[in-house]
């Protein structure tokens, strides 16, 4: 198997090969950064309840504050996902605060996030 695959990156010219199990292999955890519009996050959150996205969500921060009955904070509180509100201007992005919220975090995925 090691010949495979020492072969398989001749071919492509790799320096560097990694195999993905994704049944065993740990999942990518994502921070999710979102607007006032729901419908992309809402997408994503749907995919991600289905298996259709295999990943980790550590948090969703949102720079516009959603109530405490909506749909979408109702389905985080029971997935255990921690909703962030941080209420940015164009002079403050929080990018600091943003930053240590997701020191866990490998990706970033902007649901229409503005």
């Amino acid at each position: 198997m090691d010949e495979d695959f020492l072969n398989l990156s001749k071919l492509f010219s790799a320096t560097r090969s990694v195999v993905r199990v994704p049944d065993l292999d740990p999942k990518f955890k994502i921070g999710i950064l979102a607007s006032k519009q729901d419908h992309c996050l809402v997408d994503l959150l749907h995919r991600w309840q289905e298996g259709r996205l295999p990943v980790e969500i550590t948090c969703v921060i949102s720079n516009h504050e959603r109530g405490p009955n909506t749909h979408v904070i109702r389905f985080l509180e029971r997935n255990n996902i921690p909703y962030h509100y941080l209420n940015t201007t164009k002079e403050n992005k929080r990018e600091g605060e943003m930053l240590e919220l997701v020191l866990d975090t490998d990706f970033l995925v902007l649901a229409r996030y503005m």
